[in-house]
């Protein structure tokens, strides 16, 4: 009896391997699944990011305006003997701006030599007004390749631009800073976007065009559209948009998902702005919730009306693989047979003592190797994903540092400006000449901040007086007239905040004549914000680094007012560009983590 109460024991403990290995696998099923969802989170918040930066409407338009524009350019290169007849120019168009790019009107001209005028050569509506066009091209494209124009036919020209495009567009600002950048415009009455752009070779032959865009048309689900063919939403992952107000519609890629009972049940629940904003301020927006077999993303897109939301696949398996199920039901009914045999024959494995050794020696060490198995893999992903830890840590280091080292020169800049301020030889200059010596307060300027231990980089200076005269300098990168159109518009307002400063001060004293300019008066009349004129907002920031966008760049100011005998006497403005910064903080950083972290290469980008 005992002989058989030990042989059904020996029996019933082969289970212990196929155990071990349902175990080991549940254990490196787990530690994968964790891993393998974080890496789903950042995934999912990295492509959400990606679309949280794809809706803007005018950004596509410049980019596929951008890719034709190349075609163009090699057309140009590649057959620049042929007539632009016998090229395939319609066919590229249609192919660069198919759908779901919006409904659009495009006009493209072909001029043979700088010497001869453009003329269309395809447009996709009906060119009744090619004539108008021709003539607002050529002037653009005169305007931007600095081709001299007569005075009768620039005011000729310029007519004909505000007719075909609207009474508020000036030829010199869409000509030099709008070319390639989706400009507003009002056409045919319609408010629209345009784009122009053109290529040419260096014997002055050239392929330019006019992409208009109407914005009556819903853009923002063709914006959507187009962003879900850039990231590949709708074709490699699910996802879409829903609106957070309810007079704004869901898009969804692909749009069976709406159709879903699981998907429309989280969609009510989640609600609008208008009902569910404490909610939502309560609990935030769904990650990584379980949705059916999905986990859903979400993320709010700034300046937009929508939540994007990402749908990805459950990782977590509720079920055992195909080999493992077979693996235990063949265990379980060698098991039941040896066990039966046993019972009903008394015929047992194992009989001789050195099988029996050998099975209890292999059954005992079974668990110890499943467990070194599953810890094996343990280390393995912790190991994997604690190196990818530590590069996201750095760049995330990287990241502060970039926006430390950018605050660290806005303050060097406000020092210097404050030196420039308090610096006697400029007050004397200005005290003896005034604006008249502006030339040497712009050189001592320059001397001081050549000096100064950051070395920071000046791209613009103005001088105003209390009649408005002024005085501008320019040099570095800063794109051409681009800070003198600045240092202008900002003329008057400072000009006026200053005599109210001395009025206020000085009562008594009779100021001189101010300098009056129609065209930043007409720009300040315009200006409104909170009930609050352009002088008002501009003395908010008095003594403070302030950032606008100038042309395609962005330029970064301070000014304040420079007394003489401690009386306000004169502004003083200095401006700086971003990229200047940018490049300065990048260079900085990039040799600090080549030094700290030299294991790991970089590349950084800007945006265009």
């Amino acid at each position: 009896m005992t002989e058989r109460i030990r042989n059904l024991i020996l029996v019933i403990l082969l289970l212990i391997p196929i155990i071990s290995a349902n175990f080991g696998y549940r254990e490196i099923t787990a530690i994968r699944t964790k891993w393998e969802n974080l890496d789903q989170e950042r995934f999912a918040e990295q492509k959400l990011g990606e679309i949280s930066v794809q809706t803007d409407i005018t950004q596509h338009l410049e980019t596929y305006s951008s890719t034709f524009k190349e075609k163009l350019a090699d057309l140009l290169d590649q057959y620049s003997q042929q007539n632009p007849d016998s090229l395939p120019i319609p066919g590229i168009a249609a192919a660069s701006f198919k759908s779901p790019f919006p409904e659009h009107e495009l006009w493209i001209f072909s001029r043979p030599s700088a010497q001869q005028p453009a003329s269309l050569i395809f447009t996709n509506e009906n060119a009744t007004g090619r004539r108008s066009f021709e003539i607002v091209f050529n002037h653009l494209l005169a305007g931007n390749c600095k081709e001299p124009q007569q005075e009768n036919e620039l005011r000729r020209n310029e007519k004909m631009l505000r007719k075909v495009f609207g009474s508020g567009s000036v030829g010199s600002v869409i000509a030099n800073d709008q070319r390639g950048i989706a400009t507003p415009v009002i056409y045919k009455s319609t408010p629209s976007f345009l784009i122009w752009d053109y290529a040419i070779n260096d014997r002055g032959k050239a392929f330019g065009y006019f992409l208009i865009v109407r914005r009556n048309k819903d853009l923002q689900k063709r914006s959507f559209e187009l962003c879900a063919d850039k990231t590949g939403i709708g074709n490699n992952y699910a996802g879409g948009f829903i609106a957070i107000f309810p007079e704004y519609d869901d898009y969804f890629f692909p749009e069976r998902i709406s159709r879903s009972r699981t998907f429309q049940n989280w969609r009510q629940n989640i609600g609008t702005a208008v009902t569910d904003l404490p909610k939502w301020e309560k609990e935030g927006f769904p990650w990584a919730m379980a949705v059916g077999h999905y986990r859903l993303y979400t993320r709010i897109i700034p300046h937009e009306n929508h939540l994007a939301f990402l749908l990805l696949p459950d990782l977590l398996q509720t079920t055992s693989p195909e080999w493992l199920t077979a693996a235990n039901f063949i265990t379980a009914g060698l098991i039941l047979l040896l066990l039966l045999r046993g019972l009903l024959l008394n015929i047992w494995p194992f009989a001789t003592i050195s099988s029996r050794f050998m099975a209890a020696f292999l059954l005992a060490t079974t668990l110890p190797v499943a467990l070194y198995v599953t810890s094996a893999t343990a280390y393995i992903y912790e190991s994997y994903n604690a190196d990818e830890n530590q590069i996201e840590e750095a760049l995330t280091s990287c990241l502060l540092d970039f926006d430390a080292s950018k605050e660290t020169l806005e303050n060097a800049y406000m020092r210097i400006f404050s030196q420039f301020m308090n610096d006697s030889e400029i007050k004397v200059l200005l005290a003896e000449k005034g604006v008249e010596g502006a030339e040497a307060v712009f050189a001592r300027i320059k001397k001081l901040a050549d000096a100064s231990p950051e070395r920071v980089p000046i791209t613009g200076i103005a001088l105003y007086d209390l009649a408005g005269e002024a005085r501008f300098q320019e040099h570095g990168n800063n794109p051409k007239d681009e800070f003198v159109k600045l240092a202008r518009f900002y003329g008057t307002p400072f000009t006026n905040n200053l005599r109210n400063f001395v009025k206020k001060q000085e009562p008594e004293l009779v100021l001189p004549k101010q300098k009056e300019d129609l065209d930043s008066r007409a720009a300040m009349q315009s200006f409104r914000r909170n009930n609050e004129g352009v002088e008002y907002e501009i003395e908010r920031f008095r003594s403070r680094v302030i950032k606008t966008s100038t042309g395609r760049g962005h330029l970064e100011y301070i000014y304040d007012y420079v007394t003489i005998n401690n009386k306000n006497r004169f502004t003083l403005m200095i401006s700086w560009l971003n990229s200047d910064i940018n490049q300065i903080v990048l260079k900085q950083n990039a040799i600090k983590m080549g030094l700290s972290s030299p294991h790991i290469q970089i590349a950084g980008f800007r945006q265009a």
